[in-house]
């Protein structure tokens, strides 16, 4: 991210996880987890002319209950 505003809170990214397969999807997948990573997310805050404001940016898959975007990981 580039800015000329300082941020006021450190720029920080998730490791969070998700549950896998979303309901109503189509995927059938194996996996040895039920929950897949959500990476690229990433969040901070600045303050502008008086009032705070949160910059998230969040990395969403298109069409995630399409079977051509499951996750392909299979257990073993």
């Amino acid at each position: 991210m580039l800015t000329r505003i300082d941020p006021v809170i450190s720029l920080s990214r998730t490791e969070s996880r998700a549950p896998y397969p979303i309901d109503g999807s189509k995927c059938e997948v194996t996996m040895t987890s039920k929950t897949y990573g959500l990476s690229k997310h990433y969040i901070t805050k600045f303050l502008v002319s008086g009032r705070s404001i949160v910059f998230a940016g969040l990395h969403l898959v298109a069409f995630p209950d399409r079977k051509d975007r499951c996750v392909m990981v299979r257990s073993r």
